[in-house]
């Protein structure tokens, strides 16, 4: 997972098995798409779709930020579920009751000052993540780069993916949080709708 400059911030290539095993997810990609360009438009920001591979973040689907100095990923870039914002959401909600079973699993690597780096802390932060319903990535992975992200439901009501925003300290600051995590739960909505999530609720009624 790399980051380089030029006249963007790249969070590196990252196209590895289980990226391209993400890939196969053509249902939600296709879904996401017009969301995540709403999502991007609306916050300056790049936006992103991931979902749980193998106990990682795997972004399948990025509309970068409209912006010419942006924070940018590719399709297939796995990340560690600690300490990015897609990942935290994975764990906190994808994972559900098997969290406590995989969090002591996971090699909590501490990436910046701010990485949460014991099971105890990670754990209070996914009740956290699933009480306000996002997650945040303020700097644990890479300094000056801030994320957020929220979770996607399909028709059953498990969580397939979590959606999010991407961006540098720099403009993405904190004021931004409180709006930022309005749109991207919305987005999340939007997309857990598009897999069908609610439907089952309304034809039962």
């Amino acid at each position: 997972f790399l980051v380089q400059q030029d006249r963007t911030f790249r969070l590196g290539s990252g196209l590895i098995p289980l990226g391209m095993k993400a890939l196969s997810a053509v249902d939600i990609r296709k879904s996401s798409r017009p969301v995540l360009h709403e999502l991007a438009n609306r916050t300056g920001e790049t936006a992103h779709l991931a979902i749980l591979v193998n106990n990682r973040s795997v972004i399948i689907e990025v509309v970068d930020s409209p912006h010419p100095l942006r924070v940018a990923s590719q399709p297939g870039t796995a990340v560690d579920l600690h300490c990015s914002a897609t990942g935290k959401v994975l764990l906190a909600f994808a994972l559900g009751e098997r969290r406590s079973e995989v969090i002591p699993t996971l090699k909590l690597e501490r990436r910046t000052h701010k990485t949460l780096t014991t099971p105890e802390a990670l754990e209070r932060e996914c009740q956290i993540i699933m009480d306000q319903g996002f997650a945040t990535d303020d700097e644990e992975f890479y300094v000056g780069v801030r994320c957020l992200a929220a979770p996607v439901f399909q028709a059953d009501g498990r969580t397939i993916a979590a959606i999010g925003v991407t961006g540098s300290t720099s403009r993405f600051t904190l004021d931004k949080l409180e709006p930022f995590s309005r749109m991207v739960r919305e987005a999340g909505e939007q997309v857990s709708q598009a897999m069908g999530y609610g439907c089952l609720a309304t034809s039962a009624m």
